[in-house]
This record gives structure tokens, C-alpha cells and sequence, in this order.
């Protein structure tokens, strides 16, 4: 057979996905158990360290931590304002916020044709500013 014909046989052996190789388990207990059967010796080997130079000692320490703790990444947080009630917004801010969610059916021209209720109902129906009742639940 061709190298070819050899490489689009379907696989028929081998580990299955996720089993860890038996070397790299092996491996791994290994430096487990040496770690284990040291870590009195680490203290005392940071000690030791630290008595000359305490920064290589607490470099150590940040070294080691990497295999104990996880670590953390960065979040970005969005902070938005709190909503405000619909009564406290301006003619001209429910004109625009109208407008602005109708999606085209509603012109700022032919939102200022509303009357201030309407205006206030068609904004608490944007869901994006609810009423200070709303909030309060």
C-alpha cells in the first residue's frame, strides 16, 4: 500500500479522546510524590534563600504559586447609570428616546405631535427607562 492508501484507513486503536497518555500520568504522579515528600524541605530551602535575598525568595514563592492558586484574569465592567423614571425625563428627551426606538416608524416630527401622556406611555413601552415603580421591585 500507498502512504496514500495507508493515511485514509479509518483508525481502528489507540486512546480514546481524553484518556491521559501513560507516560504523562506516570510523569506527573512522579513529580506529585516529590513534591510531597519535600515540602518540608521547600520551607526550609526558602529560608535559606531568603536570608541572603529576600526579592529571589518571594520570586520563588510567585514561581510556586503558579501550580497552587489560579490565576485570575482581567474583567471589563460596564457600569451603566441607574434607570430613571420616565417623569423626570424632558419633552425633548421622550421625543428622542421615542424616536430613537421606534425603528423608523415614528419621525421626531411626528413624535412631537404626541401629547406629553402619550409620550410618557410610548416611553415606558421602550422598556429602557422603566418607572420609579418598576425599580422599586
Amino acid at each position: 500500500m500507498s502512504e496514500i492508501e495507508l493515511s485514509r484507513r479509518p483508525k481502528t486503536g489507540g486512546r480514546r479522546k481524553g484518556t491521559p497518555n501513560r507516560v504523562t500520568a506516570d510523569v506527573r504522579q512522579a513529580f506529585a510524590d516529590l513534591v510531597h515528600g519535600n515540602l518540608e524541605n521547600v520551607q526550609l530551602w526558602l529560608d535559606r534563600v531568603a536570608q541572603d535575598n529576600p526579592a529571589k525568595a518571594l520570586e520563588l514563592v510567585l514561581q510556586l504559586s503558579r501550580y497552587v492558586l489560579p490565576e485570575l484574569k482581567a474583567v471589563a465592567v460596564q457600569v451603566r447609570p441607574p434607570p430613571r423614571d420616565v417623569r423626570d425625563l424632558s419633552y425633548e428627551e421622550l421625543v428622542h428616546i421615542i424616536a430613537e426606538t421606534s425603528q423608523g416608524k415614528l419621525s421626531p416630527s411626528d413624535v412631537h405631535r404626541l401629547s406629553v401622556p402619550e409620550l410618557e406611555r410610548m416611553a415606558q413601552e421602550c422598556e429602557r427607562l422603566p418607572t420609579a415603580d418598576a425599580t422599586a421591585q
